[in-house]
């Protein structure tokens, strides 16, 4: 089983909805051009060799979970891992593919709507649209876009994947 990132609850909405605290965490990141639907194929490849040592350090690094998505647009999105946090805030190994980067990105207010299924866009978009519906009539605001995570490696079945739509907030 792969490490999952780490957050807490720290309140939980109609709905389903979870407004969760994400500690500071490492990233690895590509983006590609493609729709929501292939960008995360796309993406995968490059991501895996990173961390399966085509880095400068030769460094292999554990898988762990989710898979995130952020569209830039409909055909341009970032795919990213999260970095094991038992390495907590080191300096990762520079990638040895030019497309693909590290980051270190800042503790945040994410709210969170969890849903099953297989990765299609209109499943995706529903679930979105309900997340932004529910924030609109709460004491979160949305900053920013909606990204996307997976947990899953694609030989699970639909009904038993774990994917969640996630943007991230501010109490008002």
């Amino acid at each position: 089983m792969v490490e999952q990132q780490k957050y807490s609850v720290v309140a939980e909405l109609a709905g389903g909805i979870e407004i969760r605290n994400y500690p500071e965490h490492g990233r690895v990141s590509v983006d590609v051009v493609a729709d929501l639907s292939e960008a995360g194929s796309l993406g995968f490849r490059p991501l895996v060799n990173y961390i399966s040592g085509n880095n400068a350090s030769a460094q292999s690094i554990a898988m762990t979970a989710p898979v995130l998505q952020t569209p830039h647009d409909p055909t341009h999105h970032q795919v990213s891992f999260v970095l094991p946090a038992a390495n907590g805030s080191q300096s990762w190994p520079h990638p040895s593919d030019p497309r693909v980067r590290v980051e270190q990105r800042p503790a945040c207010l994410v709210a969170a709507l969890r849903f099953r299924g297989y990765w299609r866009e209109e499943l995706v978009k529903k679930h979105e649209r309900e997340l932004v519906a529910a924030l609109a009539s709460s004491a979160y605001r949305p900053v920013g876009e909606a990204f996307f995570a997976r947990y899953n490696p694609p030989t699970t079945p639909g009904f038993m994947r774990r994917n969640e739509v996630l943007v991230e907030v501010e109490e008002v």
